[in-house]
């Protein structure tokens, strides 16, 4: 059974619903790989705080370098998830299979 590359990517970095890989670009020149990650629409996060369980009201855009694939960087794209709990606003992450709080504002 063959896989896409999009699937493959998920496999190695542990990605799982809500997440998923939605566009992966290779730029053989630069030696790179960029990972587009997406999350289902409608999706309800858990407050890192409370455990209640949140729709996301906005996003912000964020981009970080991750664990290279042989000599190729690799680079994460993703709208990371803006919930409003426990009176403040929350940027989550996606980190294995549990999202995490990585920014109080």
């Amino acid at each position: 059974m063959e896989s896409s590359k999009e699937e493959f990517i998920e496999r190695i970095f542990k990605i799982s619903s809500p997440w998923y890989v939605d566009i992966v670009k290779e730029d053989f020149n630069k030696e790179e790989i960029h990972v587009y990650l997406s999350y289902k629409k409608g999706t309800k996060f858990k407050c890192p705080k409370c455990g209640k369980e949140c729709g996301v009201y906005n996003s912000r855009e964020r981009s970080w370098r991750d664990m290279d694939i042989r000599n190729y960087k690799t680079y994460i794209h993703a709208k990371l998830p803006k919930i409003k709990c426990c009176n403040e606003t929350q940027l989550l992450s996606h980190h294995g299979q549990e999202n995490t709080l990585i920014s109080l504002y």
